[in-house]
């Protein structure tokens, strides 16, 4: 009901036949959304974001992979300068363990233990970023582009 009545209310201060937020797409949840927002504002479309609080990553890194971070260089999203601040950490590999059974506590690996397997994923989520560091520069480069951010408290 909220939502409708503050709808309601853009309408009736409409100017010129047009609600006061007039925008092709609106995206909800900035912290991701904020990568959707600029990939869409650069394909010419008008766009919002709406986040519920400040928009901002939090501190601890999130993991990608290289490949995925330029499939955003590509897109226009972010820039090798982008990545190059905020490229944390990197290391060459991800283990994932896979259990057949449980037992704890467990001293060594899943497979030295028979209780399970192990491999490693060369060049993928392996770069640790900060996310804070991501999302403040692709902020500003959607601000920038005439793109909306609506951030509540």
């Amino acid at each position: 009901p909220r939502a409708w009545s503050k709808l309601r209310e853009q309408a009736d201060r409409a100017v010129d036949g047009k609600p006061e937020l007039d925008y092709d797409i609106v995206v909800c949840g900035g912290t991701l959304g904020i990568f959707v927002a600029t990939a869409l504002k650069l394909k010419g479309h008008d766009v919002c974001v709406v986040e519920a609080g400040p928009l901002r990553g939090r501190e601890q890194e999130w993991n990608i992979s290289m490949d995925e971070l330029l499939e955003l260089v590509e897109l226009g999203v972010l820039t090798q300068e982008d990545i190059d601040e905020a490229v944390q950490t990197e290391f060459p590999a991800c283990r994932s363990g896979f259990k057949n059974e449980e037992v704890t506590p467990l001293s060594g690996t899943y497979f030295t233990n028979g209780v399970g397997y192990e491999t490693t994923t060369p060049d993928v989520l392996n770069l640790g970023v900060a996310p804070s560091i991501l999302i403040e520069n692709v902020k500003q480069r959607f601000v920038s582009m005439g793109g909306v951010v609506k951030e509540f408290q």
